[in-house]
């Protein structure tokens, strides 16, 4: 049976008369990343400060190894890293890295070193990080998780600003501790990101939660429809007969376009589960099928327009 690590239940934050977080509530599986996904200013940051215990004030329970706490901000088994996170901007690398160990404890020099090579800052160990851009800034706070070797990791935004480099690394850096052991939430606002690599998504929107499950329940939510493509030009009567079989299993349409070399149905809701059916009648009716590709919803028209 899955453990649970983390428990949400009905978190409600307010900054005056303004409510920031409204009832979130939600869940994390021990040795999973969680990806928490939402437009700039959703409530993502309040909801992580509010488990670091830097924020206070707020209604809801927060239960961590199944015993109700106020934030996890003292687990010396937690580490949380903001996107601005801060930094000795006049010391170095190493020196910032060795502060940083001693909240959990003393460290060699060689090891403190070893970490900041394996997290590709061979280089600069005895640089000061204000001459650091913003990626190596990342993984100056990255390799933080790597020495403390955290069990449970909370990132907020941790791949803002970086460039391709920057991301694929990180990417990479994330499944390595999972694999480890380690269980993340990974806050972000890139949806691709989240969903390379989560096990399961909650999304926010101005501090309500609007989706909660995994990536498979979520791309069929945003799935309206498929395009089938083909190497030949469609015939009469092979249309005819996919009208007939349509009715005949009761699946509804919104739209049937039909072009010379393709076919692009659009679904009602109802009908989405019957991708599969209809992908299974094309291949086995429709000669020279070379493409079948789900047409989706964009994410903010789904979520984020009401």
């Amino acid at each position: 049976m899955s453990e649970q690590l983390l428990i949400l239940d009905n978190i409600t934050k307010y900054y005056g008369n303004f409510k920031a977080v409204d009832n979130l509530s939600f869940n994390l599986i021990k040795g999973q990343i969680l990806g928490f996904l939402g437009l700039n200013g959703s409530g993502k940051t309040t909801t992580i400060k509010l488990m670091a215990g830097l924020l206070y004030n707020y209604t809801g329970s927060l239960y961590y190894k199944g015993e109700k706490v106020k934030n996890i901000g003292n687990k010396p088994e937690t580490t949380f890293i903001f996107d601005s996170q801060n930094f000795y901007e006049n010391l170095t690398a190493y020196e910032n890295l060795l502060i940083a160990s001693c909240l959990n404890k003393k460290y060699t020099k060689n090891q403190i070193k070893e970490v900041l090579k394996e997290i590709g800052l061979k280089d600069w160990i005895n640089k000061p990080v204000k001459i650091f851009s913003r990626g190596m800034k990342q993984r100056l706070a990255l390799s933080i998780a790597l020495l403390l070797n955290p069990e449970f990791l909370i990132l907020d935004e941790p791949t803002n600003g970086l460039d391709i480099d920057g991301i694929y690394f990180c990417e990479k850096f994330f499944q390595k501790i999972v694999n480890q052991g380690c269980t993340i939430l990974l806050s972000s606002h890139y949806l691709e990101e989240v969903e390379r690599l989560a096990d399961h998504i909650v999304i926010i929107h101005k501090g309500i939660k609007k989706f909660d499950g995994d990536k498979q329940s979520l791309s069929s939510l945003k799935t309206m429809g498929v395009k089938y493509t083909f190497s030949n030009q469609l015939n009469k009567d092979a249309l005819e007969k996919l009208n007939t079989f349509l009715i005949q299993n009761n699946i509804k349409t919104l739209d049937i376009n039909i072009q010379e070399y393709s076919i692009l149905l659009t679904f009602e809701k109802d009908s989405i589960n019957y991708i599969e059916i209809i992908n299974k009648y094309m291949k086995d009716n429709f000669s020279g099928l070379l493409f079948i590709e789900p047409i989706q919803k964009h994410l903010k028209e789904l979520f984020f327009i009401k």
